[in-house]
């Protein structure tokens, strides 16, 4: 087993996604010209009903060299099951890991409908995050005879992580460590022109602070030292697409719990805020009123959705209806 482990550690040194080597420059592309047929395509497009759209572009044109499938795009993701949209960028944003392939990514994304374009704003940074969680949780609970395991996680701080703004980040992007699970955690505020994302963890600082003890053994630097830069903060991870990358929330104050891997948050604007949600151990706990509902209450709604096919890159349109309940004084 040992020897098993050696060897797929081995190839994954060698052979791994290690994308910090030449991470590009950064430059918002932004505004992204039509296609003035697909969009007359889409306008036609009667309510209740799909369209299958034309293979997908994607920019640059040479994503697949941070991982082979970007060649169509970010992919299906079960770490994010949404796209949240930024109406002075005339785009939805996207990010979120995944179980499968792609794996452990803190990338992120913008698609632009009128065009049928991917634009990667920021590559995935940081390597191998899945082989580094693994060997750190095998260190972690001695599963480390020939210290194989300990060896890759060093190296793996060395190459790909810094401590800047008072907390550990990923050397280019600025992004989290080894991205939790969840669904529906994405919103974005157009206000902030930011993207925010419930990166989740029991315990964000404490586990900073035992990743920063690691991080001082493996550079060689004084943790004491670091630990008096180290700012508080959540979990909540923050993209600016105008400068390509990741911002941590940091701060004193009081701070939801984001470890619920089916909370949603959600942008409200008449507040100008993201709201946090999450059922409790998984039962459901919803806000209600006692008004009756009446058709008054109601609002018809359309709009698009867009879903991502498994293969080769192809999206699906639909031109919805739905029915949303307006504002109900108590």
């Amino acid at each position: 087993m040992i020897r098993k482990l050696f060897i797929i550690i081995s190839l994954l040194l060698f052979t791994g996604h290690c994308f910090s080597d030449d991470y590009p420059k950064y430059k918002d592309r932004i505004p992204y010209k039509d296609d003035t047929t697909l969009v007359k395509l889409i306008q036609a497009l009667p309510p209740m009903s799909s369209m299958l759209l034309p293979q997908v572009k994607v920019i640059p044109t040479n994503a697949a060299k941070w991982f082979k499938g970007f060649k169509n795009g970010p992919g299906r993701r079960n770490y994010g099951n949404k796209m949240v949209y930024a109406p002075e960028r005339k785009t939805a944003l996207y990010c979120g890991a995944n179980h499968g392939v792609p794996h452990i990514f803190n990338d992120a994304w913008e698609y632009h409908l009128g065009s049928n374009t991917w634009i990667l704003l920021s590559p995935p940074d940081g390597g191998n995050h899945h082989m580094f969680g693994k060997a750190r949780i095998n260190v972690i609970r001695g599963r480390d005879k020939d210290g194989t395991n300990k060896k890759f996680v060093t190296e793996w701080y060395k190459k790909n992580i810094v401590f800047e703004d008072g907390y550990l980040q990923t050397r280019h992007n600025h992004g989290p460590i080894y991205p939790r699970h969840t669904w529906d955690g994405l919103s974005y505020d157009p206000v902030k022109k930011r993207m925010l994302w419930a990166v989740l963890d029991k315990s964000s600082d404490k586990r900073q602070l035992e990743m920063l003890s690691e991080y001082a053994k493996a550079t060689g630097k004084n943790f004491e030292t670091l630990k008096k830069g180290f700012k508080k903060g959540s979990s909540l991870y923050m993209f600016e697409p105008a400068l390509g990358r990741w911002f941590r929330q940091l701060g004193e104050g009081s701070k939801p719990r984001l470890f619920h891997m089916g909370g949603a948050l959600i942008y409200i604007p008449h507040l100008k805020k993201s709201i946090w949600y999450a059922p409790v151990e998984n039962l459901q706990c919803l806000a209600t009123t006692r008004k009756r509902i009446s058709g008054k209450h109601l609002k018809q709604m359309e709009g698009l959705i867009l879903l991502v096919l498994p293969r080769r890159g192809l999206l699906l349109l639909q031109r919805c209806r739905w029915l949303t309940v307006q504002s109900i004084k108590k």
